[in-house]
């Protein structure tokens, strides 16, 4: 599976807006998993001066992610397949 990033606008970007928003994209990755869909929430990042916030699933395509994300009841300025690497020593 291809990991893909979620680009929202959070006004106002606050504690309670981002777990709000937290819980509706697990909701809806828990939504696909039960009809079958291979979907996974991954996790969220929020940038409050910016009033934006990532969210990440997992999923086996872009198409998948948007569905994901409509089910979420979110209007997503952005869905991308992402990369993440860490830090090595």
């Amino acid at each position: 599976m291809t990991e893909f990033l979620i680009e929202l606008y959070l006004s106002p970007a606050t504690p309670d807006a981002v777990e709000h928003l937290t819980s509706c994209a697990r909701a809806a990755a828990e939504e696909q998993s039960a009809k079958g869909v291979s979907v996974r929430y991954v996790r969220s990042i929020s940038i409050p001066e910016e009033q934006t916030c990532f969210v990440f699933y997992d999923a086996p395509s872009r198409e998948t992610a948007s569905e994901t994300a409509r089910l979420a009841k979110f209007t997503a300025a952005c869905i991308a397949a992402s990369e993440t690497t860490e830090a090595t020593a």
